[in-house]
């Protein structure tokens, strides 16, 4: 039996063995006096599969939380950089109705913070407030 497994079995390394290679030999030894000591040092194929495929869901979950926080974190970026539309900058102001009607409704603090307050607002609108 060994000299037969070793002829049609020479590629079968004690270590880092193909998975294709390993269920091959499992196939061919189906026949053996007692499976479990013959197998005992054969890597367990389906336990590798079911790790395998725990490992691609445990990626594929840190993958997705990773694009998650990136979009969070560019939102909250963009929220805070404020581009002057090209109509209020020919109107001769320097903020847009828009960005004051959402400070306003949201009550967002840290917008008029990033403004500069209120006295940034109204040197943007190009108004006095004395």
């Amino acid at each position: 039996m060994e000299s037969y497994l070793k002829d049609q079995f020479g590629d079968v390394k004690p270590k880092n063995s193909s998975e294709e290679a390993l269920q091959r030999w499992r196939k061919l030894c189906w026949f053996v006096k007692n499976p479990k000591r013959r197998f005992r040092f054969t890597a367990n194929l389906t336990k590798r599969s079911e790790a395998e495929a725990i490992r691609q869901t445990f990626q594929a979950n840190f993958r997705v939380a990773v694009i998650v926080s990136q979009a969070a974190l560019q939102f909250i970026q963009g929220l805070t950089d404020y581009k002057v539309p090209e109509e209020v900058k020919a109107a001769g102001f320097q903020i847009g109705a828009d960005e004051l009607g959402s400070i306003v409704e949201r009550h967002d603090v840290k917008k008029l913070g990033g403004h500069g307050g209120v006295e940034g607002i109204v040197d943007k609108l190009s108004t006095s407030i004395t």
